[in-house]
C-alpha cells in the first residue's frame, strides 16, 4: 500500500480529481498549502532585511492506494496536472491501514465501500 501526495496549483484540482475518478480512485484528501520550489521568486524581506522566497498558494492531494493502483494513480495525477508543468508527486509506503467505522484493515480498508453523500452529475 502507498500514500501518494501531490502538490499542485489550485486550477489543476478539477482535472486531477477527474482523472483520478476515471482511474477508479475516489478517496482523497485535499488541503490548502503554501510553498516554493528551487526557482522561487524573491520578495523584499521585512524592515529592509534580506529578500525571502515568495510562498505560492498550492493544494496538496493525498491518496492512499493498494499496490496495484499506484501506477494508474500516478499516471492520472500527471495527466490532470500536465497543463502547468509544476508541482511534485511524493510516494511513500503505508505500513498499516485501519478503518475507524468498520474495523477492516489494510487493503480491505482501502477498498471498502463508503458512504455516498451525493451523486455526481455526468
Amino acid at each position: 500500500m502507498f500514500m501518494i501526495t501531490a502538490v499542485i496549483k489550485p486550477a489543476e484540482l478539477i482535472p486531477v480529481r477527474s482523472e483520478l475518478v476515471a482511474a477508479g480512485i475516489t478517496g482523497m484528501t485535499v488541503s490548502e498549502c503554501s510553498g516554493h520550489g528551487r526557482g522561487a521568486r524573491m520578495v523584499p524581506g521585512l524592515r529592509g532585511g534580506p529578500d525571502v522566497p515568495y510562498l505560492e498558494d498550492n493544494l496538496q492531494i493525498e491518496v492512499a492506494v493498494a499496490n496495484d493502483a499506484m501506477a494508474p494513480a500516478l499516471d492520472a495525477i500527471r495527466r490532470g496536472a500536465a497543463l502547468s508543468e509544476r508541482g511534485k508527486i511524493f510516494v511513500s509506503s503505508i505500513e498499516r491501514v485501519v478503518s475507524i467505522r468498520t474495523g477492516l484493515e489494510d487493503e480491505l480498508a482501502l477498498n471498502a465501500p463508503g458512504h455516498v453523500w451525493f451523486e455526481a452529475a455526468e
